[in-house]
């Protein structure tokens, strides 16, 4: 079982941070006061 959840997290890991770089190129100048309230 600590081999498949190793497994998941790393893969959780990656989504996440490819998530985070798409999110990233996006300019702030555009999305950024867009973005704050969905944060809340």
């Amino acid at each position: 079982l600590a081999d498949t959840d190793e497994e998941v997290d790393e893969q959780e890991l990656k989504a996440h941070y490819s998530y985070m770089a798409k999110t990233q190129e996006v300019p702030n100048t555009d999305s950024g006061t867009d973005s704050e309230p969905v944060e809340q």
